[in-house]
């Protein structure tokens, strides 16, 4: 699952990036405001066509190694700053 539609039912079809989607009825589900996602930074992958991606509280780490793409790592610093390794598939 990785969008929600308006009316907030869950859509288990659509695996695109947000930048491909045609549906203005799809929102990623990281878009939703919630209380969690203002508060704290969340990590996630398993969306390869997401990519690599970087927002105030959202990282994505899956940048598409099973497509022979990258593989890549973060590393969370005391200071919070993030590096980023990566490597070719």
């Amino acid at each position: 699952m990785r969008y929600l539609k308006k009316d907030l039912s869950l859509d288990f079809k659509e695996k695109s990036n947000p930048s491909s989607v045609k549906s203005s009825n799809l929102i990623p589900w990281y878009e939703f405001k919630s209380k969690a996602y203002r508060e704290y930074k969340t990590i996630i992958g398993h969306w390869s066509t997401l990519g690599f991606l970087e927002t105030k509280n959202l990282i994505s780490i899956d940048t598409g190694c099973v497509w022979r793409n990258k593989m890549t790592a973060i590393k969370v610093e005391k200071n919070k700053n993030i590096k980023r390794y990566e490597i070719k598939c």
